[in-house]
């Protein structure tokens, strides 16, 4: 739960997802590969990567329908969200 909570990891996943964004390609499961291997130091597999990114797409759906929830997980810590980032999807790949 803390992992899930904490300000610091909220905060940090938040930057891993900004850093997604700008540096992963264009597309979702290319940008969620790119993170596993920044964060892993390997490829996923085929099941891992079907299952992160299905998980994002359940997620930006409820972040698209409410997106004051998706604002109120963007706000967690310190350092402001880069301009001009789409905010939806930003929170969806930040959980």
């Amino acid at each position: 739960l803390n992992l899930m909570n904490d300000t610091t990891y909220l905060e940090a996943a938040r930057r891993l997802a900004e850093r997604m964004l700008s540096e992963g390609d264009s597309q979702p499961a290319s940008r969620i590969a790119w993170a596993f291997r920044t964060v892993m130091a390997r490829e996923p597999g085929r099941e891992e990567l079907d299952v992160l990114l299905k998980g994002y797409e359940r997620r930006l759906v409820v972040y698209r329908e409410t997106p004051d929830q998706a604002e109120a997980l963007l706000t967690q810590g310190a350092s402001p969200v880069r301009p001009g980032v789409d905010r939806v999807e930003l929170a969806a790949y930040a959980t």
